[in-house]
């Protein structure tokens, strides 16, 4: 009868242990949950509390290879991501930090799945679950299950679900984001390239399409200004990019319209010279 209680013992302290590490990396992997010293359990809200400045929104590209964000946050305080995507993809993303993270689909509703079920730009908001830290979030996009290739559409104003709290309480506000202005180009009768110039601003982005087949070579030369690039092909996928670089050459991977996406750390006037090679 001793021994019979005493391994009921041993099984019940080793038992509680494993279950108390399971807890642990369940909360880690969510980043739902963190449980303090005195071991109370400390949760997220149902959605951010505060307004978001929009000095901490940024204006990033997801594709199905890891994107890294890093950075520091305080409680209270809220960064944002807005990424453009498309209804069916599957959005990732993973910290070992203590971070509250919510997902806003394009018309302004909180999304819970990873599953997205939009065309649009969405907006990632996260804040540190308590006092201050330096996070590292990964992030990419699946594209399985993508649902058709129609345009991104301009964000409405955003919607702030209602809160149960009887006391009113400040909610997320995130000012409308300017459509990303595109123009297509066009070669003139018997050439293969284009010069193109504008003018843009930290806050916008512009976007050049043009038609291509498989094979031909695209090359991108940055005549003036400092500005940073990403080439998309057809199906979402970047497929190159130039920062802090003049240029750009690579052969097309499939037909259809390529997308040249222009943002600028800071005011820039800048000219591109954009050559495709004949078929």
């Amino acid at each position: 009868m001793k021994r019979t209680g005493l391994f009921l013992l041993l099984f019940l302290l080793t038992g509680c242990e494993i279950l108390s590490e399971h807890w642990q990396q369940l909360s880690k992997t969510m980043n739902i949950v963190s449980t303090n010293s005195s071991g109370k359990i400390e949760q997220c809200s149902e959605q951010p509390q505060a307004n978001i400045d929009p000095k901490n929104i940024k204006l990033i590209t997801l594709t199905a290879v890891n994107t890294k964000e890093s950075g520091q946050i305080r409680q209270g305080n809220y960064l944002a991501y807005q990424f453009p995507a498309k209804a069916g993809q599957q959005l990732n993303y993973r910290t070992e930090d203590n971070l509250c993270i919510w997902i806003y689909a394009p018309d302004r509703q909180l999304i819970k799945t990873k599953d997205l079920p939009q065309t649009g730009q969405y907006t990632m908001v996260l804040t540190a679950l308590k006092g201050a830290t330096t996070f590292d979030i990964k992030m990419n996009l699946s594209s399985r299950g993508v649902t058709g290739t129609q345009p991104l559409q301009p964000l409405p104003p955003f919607a702030n679900s209602p809160t149960p709290s009887p006391t009113p309480t400040a909610t997320a506000s995130i000012s409308p984001e300017v459509k990303t202005p595109t123009e297509r180009v066009t070669f003139d009768p018997g050439t293969t390239g284009k010069t193109v110039t504008g003018t843009i601003k930290p806050t916008e982005k512009r976007q050049y399409t043009l038609e291509c087949a498989a094979g031909q070579k695209m090359s991108i030369d940055v005549k003036e200004g400092t500005v940073n690039i990403n080439i998309i092909d057809p199906n979402g996928q970047t497929i190159g990019t130039i920062k802090n670089g003049k240029n750009w050459q690579g052969e097309l991977p499939t037909n259809g319209d390529y997308s040249i996406e222009v943002s600028a750390p800071k005011d820039a006037n800048f000219k591109l010279n954009v050559d495709v090679s004949a078929l």
